[in-house]
């Protein structure tokens, strides 16, 4: 069990309680990062959204544990659902 991983998602969902993470770290050696999906983004900008996601960390977890992570996008549910549309239009465009 990935602990910095579980500690991770821990600190997200308590800063952000109805919030859909998509966390992973790709190989042992790999660092995390991921998607956070969430409603309170909505009305947020870019930059606002990711130094809340960056000041929950920073306050929660170790500089080691810090050292494992790598980017967060941060969206709210409808952007996601674009995103997604738009993966869908990829695959069938080639």
């Amino acid at each position: 069990m990935d602990k910095v991983l579980q500690k991770l998602k821990k600190v997200l969902k308590e800063e952000f309680p109805s919030a859909k993470l998509e966390l992973e770290r790709n190989g042992p050696s790999a660092k995390i990062g991921g998607l956070i999906i969430w409603r309170g983004f909505s009305g947020k900008d870019d930059v606002e959204r990711v130094e809340r996601v960056w000041r929950t960390i920073r306050r929660s977890m170790t500089q080691a544990e810090q050292e494992q992570l790598t980017f967060f996008f941060a969206l709210n549910p409808i952007e996601q659902k674009v995103r997604l549309r738009e993966l869908e239009l990829d695959k069938i465009l080639g």
